[in-house]
């Protein structure tokens, strides 16, 4: 398993079995394990869908059942959202005075926060902050940095993060806009811990390698971890050349992502053409059959970025190799005759791993 995590969007009802084709829930489940390291619930922790108000197979005790499984299966969750501060997601108008709408939203951060305490590892504290910012702007900015701390106070252990698009995509429509935003709160000290880019992309709006470090690199000044949140790229099929830019795009971006030395993390926004919002951009065609986009995902994770190695010892039964940083198993063979151990390969490593067969 990668230290650094490559994670997936998922849907409540596909892990839940829930009103779908069992099969198809069946492998995907099995793929969301055996390709990604981390989930993300997609739709169901959002607060529209939290409350109640969107489709009744992504209510409340069906995302804990959801989340217990995941658990169960040792896939570590990433929450989207605490806060969307557009009227509609937060169910909030006009009519409402500053103060009821300020403090509707710190109970609905307060009562998510507290509900899911010490199961959510990584949260979107603050989605789309300039693209839906109606309820800030309304009432003032300087609330946000109450709702910054009120998340930190109640999940003090979860990595709290703002996420934005439009930043890496195209013509970076929200760059500065964002940058500026995430430079006002630190210089207000809210404790924003990441900073996430959602990266939708099309064919008429990929960039350069070099543009995307570029911009990853004005946000790495600010000294926090970065990390891509959403990733997908939609082409049109039917055309054989966005095919094929929709592959290259997704190797490109990739690889100027993963080494670039802040940024830890990549999400992948679903991956199965059954269950995708924009169903072009998924790895995975309808009937499981790996796409070529899913092909430049899978070689460089489960290939480039694997270090799968069989070596065999020297006469003083030493064994030396590189490699990424994460959870191996390996396994020692003398004479017939296997012992197999875990290691976590980390940084501070230092000291050769000994195993011996008695």
């Amino acid at each position: 398993r990668h230290h650094f995590p490559f994670g997936a969007a998922v849907a409540v009802p596909w892990i839940n079995n829930d009103g779908v084709n069992p099969e198809d829930a069946e492998r995907y489940r099995q793929v969301l394990l055996d390709k990604f390291d981390v989930a993300v619930i997609q739709n169901a922790l959002k607060q529209p869908a939290w409350d109640g108000r969107w489709a009744a197979t992504i209510r409340r005790e069906k995302t804990f059942e959801a989340i217990d499984w995941l658990e169960k299966h040792g896939m570590p969750i990433r929450g989207h959202t605490l806060l969307w501060s557009s009227f509609n997601y937060v169910n909030v108008d006009t009519d409402m005075s500053d103060e009821q709408i300020h403090e509707k939203v710190k109970e609905q951060i307060r009562e998510k926060a507290e509900v899911l305490r010490g199961r959510i590892y990584d949260w979107d504290m603050h989605n789309h902050p300039i693209a839906y910012a109606g309820v800030w702007r309304h009432i003032g900015r300087e609330h946000l940095l109450e709702y910054w701390q009120l998340a930190r106070e109640i999940d003090p252990d979860a990595r709290m993060a703002i996420n934005e698009g439009q930043v890496l995509v195209g013509g970076g429509r929200r760059l500065e806009a964002y940058e500026e935003h995430i430079r006002w709160l630190l210089e207000n000290d809210a404790p924003v811990d990441a900073i996430g880019f959602m990266s939708h992309f099309s064919a008429t709006s990929v960039i350069r390698p070099e543009d995307v470090l570029a911009r990853l690199n004005r946000f790495a000044e600010f000294g926090l971890p970065l990390f891509i949140s959403e990733f997908d790229i939609n082409v049109d099929r039917d055309r054989e050349e966005e095919v094929e830019l929709q592959r290259d795009f997704t190797r490109d971006f990739m690889i100027a992502c993963f080494s670039h030395p802040s940024v830890d993390t990549f999400i992948s926004w679903n991956f199965w053409e059954g269950r995708h919002w924009r169903p072009n951009a998924a790895y995975y065609n309808m009937d499981w059959s790996l796409r070529p986009n899913g092909e430049a995902y899978m070689d460089l994770v489960f290939n480039e970025w694997w270090t799968q190695e069989r070596k065999n010892s020297d006469s003083r039964g030493e064994v030396k190799l590189r490699g990424f940083k994460g959870q191996y198993a390996i396994t020692v063979t003398v004479d017939g005759e296997s012992h197999s151990v875990d290691l976590s390969l980390k940084d501070d490593m230092t000291e050769p791993l000994e195993i011996r067969l008695d």
